[in-house]
């Protein structure tokens, strides 16, 4: 299953390896500061920037997780040109500039039931011409007891990738996050579909 999913993450491995200068330095403010949800559209380039996907294959990884497991819920919008956004109630916001797509396009966000924080979006294989934003409120997560030294958005291509037994996940890329002051929200760019998790290394 992998070795096909790393054809064809290779020419996004070569496309993001000549930005590895910016990246390096913004990965240094990776879990740094930022002020609120207001400021999202503007953080879009700098954590495109900071994207370089670091794993070609399929790691695995502890998944930030929630502390009462999270029934399914679905969320949808048709977003255009000038861009928009969509939430999930308690969970995930989804912010799409503008110039992202050229036209109409009905996004859909599915909040994965069970223990893992993670999120199914769609359609599934979009890519963007400008990167989204995604953020997660770490309220209700078990984020407030982490002691790891990693904080990553990161990409899984379909559910069976995640252990909701054991809040594990094998994921095929990782994204740079931005942790606000205040510690309550955690935001990561997305240029491509379908799934996503918070992994906590």
């Amino acid at each position: 299953m992998f070795t096909s999913l790393r054809a064809r993450l290779t020419p996004r491995l070569a496309r993001t390896l000549l930005f590895a200068g910016a990246a390096g330095l913004a990965l240094g403010t990776a879990a740094c500061t930022t002020d609120g949800p207001t400021s999202l559209p503007s953080q879009s380039a700098s954590l495109a920037r900071a994207a370089v996907s670091n794993s070609a294959l399929a790691a695995e990884v502890t998944a930030l997780a929630w502390t009462k497991p999270a029934k399914e819920r679905t969320a949808s919008a048709v977003i255009g040109k000038a861009g928009g956004e969509l939430k999930i109630p308690s969970g995930a916001r989804l912010v799409v500039p503008a110039g992202a797509v050229s036209g109409n396009v009905t996004f859909r966000v599915t909040q994965v039931a069970g223990s893992i924080v993670a999120y199914d979006f769609e359609p599934h294989g979009i890519t963007f011409a400008v990167p989204l934003v995604l953020e997660q409120p770490v309220n209700g997560t078990n984020f407030g007891g982490f002691t790891g030294t990693a904080v990553r958005g990161a990409y899984y291509k379909d559910a069976g990738q995640l252990d909701q037994r054991t809040g594990k996940a094998m994921v095929d890329e990782f994204r740079p996050t931005l942790i606000s002051t205040d510690k309550k929200w955690i935001r990561f760019s997305v240029d491509h579909f379908s799934g996503y998790i918070v992994a906590m290394d």
